[in-house]
This record gives structure tokens, sequence and C-alpha cells, in this order.
């Protein structure tokens, strides 16, 4: 904010100026719950790469062992748009969701099938990443879905 003072003190005039136009990278972006998240990470892929707008609902971290959400639920995957596939069927842009140290074994974590063996995903307190879709990323994996 810039805020002109004339003499006396009196308020001349007031200018808001707020940032605009920053994109976080999709690799290397620093982690932010809620805000530079794996959802988020997702949701700025499908707006980027196929100009598809996902919801952003609001989540407190750790809701996944509290179960104040259900965010990787069956229900909200498919009220935004997604059906389930078979990971037999995994396709490039296909939503991977995958279990991490649940203690409700609840899906906690996304990431975005890239093709060629690749996921990109955001793990908790890390930066964002490119990384091999195999072995134990396959492990955790508990579904895998597709937007329509």
């Amino acid at each position: 904010m810039i805020v002109s003072v004339m003499p006396g003190p009196v308020v001349a005039d007031t200018q808001v100026i707020q940032p605009s136009g920053y994109a976080a990278p999709l690799v290397g972006r620093s982690w932010a719950h809620g805000v530079l998240d794996c959802w988020a990470l997702c949701r700025d892929w499908y707006a980027r790469e196929r100009a598809i707008v996902l919801p952003d609902p609001e989540r407190a971290d750790n809701w996944w062992d509290d179960g104040s959400s259900d965010l990787y639920g069956d229900a909200a995957m498919q009220a935004a748009g997604f059906t389930k596939v078979e990971l037999k069927d995994i396709a490039e842009g296909d939503l991977v969701l995958m279990q991490i140290r649940s203690k409700n074994l609840v899906p906690n974590h996304a990431a975005i099938y890239l093709g060629g063996g690749h996921i990109l995903h955001h793990l908790y307190d890390r930066l964002s990443s490119r990384d091999v879709y195999g072995g134990y990323w396959q492990e955790v994996t508990r579904s895998v879905w597709r937007l329509v």
C-alpha cells in the first residue's frame, strides 16, 4: 500500500498494489499446506496442460488423520468430474491417489501420471518433483482417476 501524506498530516492519496500473474513452477515449488500442496499441484497441472479448472476445497493440515475432510474420497473425485480406472489402464494425465502414513487408511497424496513411467507430485514438506512411478509409489497407490 502506498499512502501520500500532506502537511498536517492529511492523507492525500492512497493506492493499493497487489501481486498478480505469479504461477508457481510445477517442479521445484515449495510446500505450503492448502496453498502449494499435492492437490494444488494437480489443480495447477490440469489448468495449465488441459485448461481444466478443478475445485479447491478448504482443507486443514492433517485432515487425513483427524477425519476433518475426505479430499480424495470417491464422492469428491466423481463430483470433480473424475471416473475411476484400473491401474493397468493408466494413461498420461490420470490422477493417482496414494496412501502415505495415514492413520485412517485413506488416500492422502495425489500425483499426475505424466506417461513414460513418471509422475509429478508434491510430498509433504518437500519440493514438488517428477519421479519414476514404480516400486514404492505403485505399492502405496490406492486408485487411479481420469477426467471425462
